[in-house]
């Protein structure tokens, strides 16, 4: 997957996520890594081949999903866009806030 260096927070063009926080978003979002223990599945092991994002064959119940055509580079670039050009932002709260954009009509 390709993913950029950096992305600037439509939120706030002041911000600018840096390579940790872009991987880490990404990574999250496809494989459900985590720095916590995730409820009722203990640590998330930092390997691809653990599926408890949200890509459609998560196993992580509950989640929501993305549809069954999207690869992993369509979910990284669609991350991209919602962070730079959100719809909706949610937030700051807790020191984070939620953007919110519909991406390819879904």
């Amino acid at each position: 997957m390709k993913v950029p260096e950096t992305m600037t927070s439509g939120a706030d063009p002041k911000v600018v996520f840096g390579p940790e926080v872009t991987n880490r978003l990404v990574a999250h979002t496809v494989y459900g890594w985590r720095d916590r223990d995730l409820k009722g599945f203990g640590r998330v092991p930092h390997t691809e081949s653990v599926r408890m994002g949200h890509t459609w064959d998560t196993g992580r119940e509950g989640a929501s999903r993305f549809p069954t055509d999207w690869t992993e580079q369509d979910i990284a670039d669609a991350l991209v866009v919602t962070v730079e050009n959100p719809d909706r932002v949610d937030g700051p709260r807790e020191s984070k806030c939620i953007h919110f954009k519909q991406v390819r009509g879904e």
